[in-house]
């Protein structure tokens, strides 16, 4: 596995007039990440609903200061 190329973005929101910075990591382009999700079958959220769930979470984006970071693309979905 090769090593990712991190960095660092420190940025933030002054609230009532005092700096509240954040230490964010960044990471170079391109990146991807591998993962698994073990759904079990239930009345509440149908495994095409788990789909687009994060598919669609790629436009919201993860972690602080989203949508400007944190933004993904799902590339591919298998069901074994």
């Amino acid at each position: 596995m090769e090593r990712a190329n991190f960095g660092r973005e420190t940025r933030g929101p002054a609230a009532e007039g005092y700096p509240q910075p954040k230490i964010r990591p960044v990471l170079a382009l391109p990146w991807h990440l591998d993962f698994n999700i073990d759904y079990i079958d239930n009345k509440h959220c149908t495994l095409e609903n788990l789909r687009q769930a994060v598919d669609m979470g790629g436009i919201l984006g993860l972690g602080t200061f989203k949508p400007v970071y944190g933004r993904y693309a799902l590339v591919r979905w298998e069901v074994a």
